[in-house]
């Protein structure tokens, strides 16, 4: 909801200004967040696996 009233708004400012400008503030603006979202997710996937293969070869050894 919160990215969609953004979006709406700024695609209303690029009418009136440069969309070049805009697209760069997005990119600046937006990028970070869900680039912080996937290696977050990637990490716990990481640390998921390693676990579960932790467990396993302690399984295998009893």
């Amino acid at each position: 909801m919160h990215n969609a009233l953004l979006r709406s708004y700024l695609r209303a400012q690029s009418q009136k200004l440069f969309p070049n400008a805009t697209f760069a503030f997005c990119l600046v603006y937006f990028l970070p967040i869900q680039g912080y979202r996937v290696m977050r997710f990637l990490g716990i996937a990481v640390l998921r696996t390693k676990r579960n293969v932790y467990h396993n070869l302690i399984k295998q050894k009893r």
